[in-house]
């Protein structure tokens, strides 16, 4: 039988590594480096019933990462001030400790040190999972800062953002062909499908590879599944302008996640990279004073456990819908989001959790039950979400759904489904 998923990032966790790059006596080095270069490396990780996304620089150990990492490169070593701003939600943690605001992180006066001991100890479980990483996270040409009686060699911080991704796959493991759709307004680049299945042979799963080079708005492409990734992050970490040791630190961090993870379950993987205007307006980067040069990376990681299909009533609603237009009252009225001046989406998910985002926040949060109802001859279906008032489900097709109040003179209400990025 043929099966066929369909991935796509709704919300999550983002990760992201700055570093400012030593340049020669002579303005540039061997590689051209400016004398003044900041480049950021970031991921951003989510799941599939999250809005929320987490700035991270340390891969996936558990099903939400944290602490994205800072490295600097300066040939004349001025001190400099670093400050990232979050467009939404907001830091939660730092290292070494900065000055957080509601929406912003920032380290004031940051001096170079010329210590050999930089891996000072941590304390606190909070940050234990960070020691396991601090070997790789040093093992970079950077320079040692000094910030507070702290010596690292990087600066990270901790944050939630909030994410809508518009890129969906999906997958024919009968033919061994994968497809991905960009529903977006702007190019992804480096397009990487990880389908994980059960291996009954080994104690691994089994995994199917797909790449895509870049994937332009409302385009949709073909690839075919192997046996062996078909990209290497190391190269296209070094294609953007990074190091040698910071591709290597990089790819040897995330690789395994992207690629295998940490699991013996299935687990599917979409991975891809953002254009740098696009990470800018999720969290900006200023360096004062101002850089040379200024490279940002952030790739978009989004995976989730497979969940047993369902092709009854609760099968077919749990999904993510949009709404389109509702309509009743007392005199018949249409509204729709243009009318009303906000969007709707819902989530209904398989744990029975749901969520109710206007204009992308989060509005409700709450559990749903489906059940039937009987009047005279008639048996209908009906969805009641927390303890409201619950709603006859009218109508649910591959793209529909359609909702009616159960009182007088109430609205009818229109859904169109979306992509999701996991569905049998």
């Amino acid at each position: 039988m043929k099966i066929i998923r369909v991935l796509m990032i709704m919300t999550a966790l983002l990760v992201a590594a700055v570093c400012l790059v030593r340049c020669s006596d002579s303005g540039t080095d061997s590689d051209n480096q400016k004398d003044f270069e900041v480049r950021e490396w970031g991921v951003l990780v989510g799941c599939a019933a999250d809005s929320s996304y987490f700035l991270t620089s340390r891969p996936e150990v558990s099903r939400l990462v944290k602490l994205p990492v800072i490295y600097v490169h300066s040939r004349n070593k001025t001190p400099f001030t670093a400050k990232a701003t979050f467009a939404t939600g907001g830091p939660s943690d730092t290292y070494p400790p900065a000055d957080m605001g509601q929406r912003t992180v920032e380290w004031r006066n940051v001096t170079f040190g010329n210590s050999s001991v930089i891996n000072k100890p941590l304390s606190g479980h909070d940050y234990e999972p960070l020691e396991h990483i601090i070997p790789a996270l040093n093992n970079v040409d950077a320079d040692i800062l000094e910030y507070n009686g702290w010596l690292s060699r990087f600066l990270f911080y901790e944050g939630a953002v909030q994410f809508r991704n518009r890129i969906a796959a999906s997958y024919d493991l009968d033919s061994l062909t994968a497809h991905v759709t960009n529903q977006g307004n702007f190019t992804v680049y480096n397009v990487n499908l990880v389908v994980r299945m059960e291996n009954t042979y080994g104690p691994l799963p089994q995994a199917y590879f797909a790449h895509w080079d870049q994937l332009d708005p409302q385009q949709t492409k073909d690839a075919l599944l192997g046996e062996e990734p078909a990209f290497s992050y190391l190269a296209d970490m070094k294609a953007q302008g990074f190091s040698q040791k910071e591709a290597e630190s990089f790819a040897g961090l995330w690789e395994p996640t992207f690629y295998l993870a940490n699991s013996t379950t299935e687990l599917s993987n979409l991975i891809y990279r953002l254009p740098q205007s696009v990470y800018d307006s999720i969290i900006t980067l200023s360096v004062t004073p101002a850089p040379d040069k200024l490279v940002r990376t952030l790739y978009v990681l989004i995976h989730s456990q497979e969940l047993a299909p369902d092709t009854g009533v609760v099968g077919k609603l749990t999904d993510i819908w949009e709404w389109v237009q509702s309509q009743g009252g007392f005199v018949g009225r249409t509204i729709t989001p243009e009318t009303e001046g906000y969007t709707r989406t819902l989530y209904f998910n398989r744990d029975w959790s749901f969520i109710e985002e206007r204009n992308d926040t989060t509005f409700l949060e709450s559990t749903f039950r489906v059940f039937t109802r009987t009047r005279g001859n008639f048996t209908y279906d009906v969805v009641q979400i927390g303890d409201f008032i619950p709603m006859r489900i009218t109508s649910i097709s591959d793209s529909t759904l359609e909702l009616m109040d159960e009182c007088s003179d109430c609205y009818s209400h229109i859904f169109r489904r979306l992509p999701k990025w996991l569905s049998p």
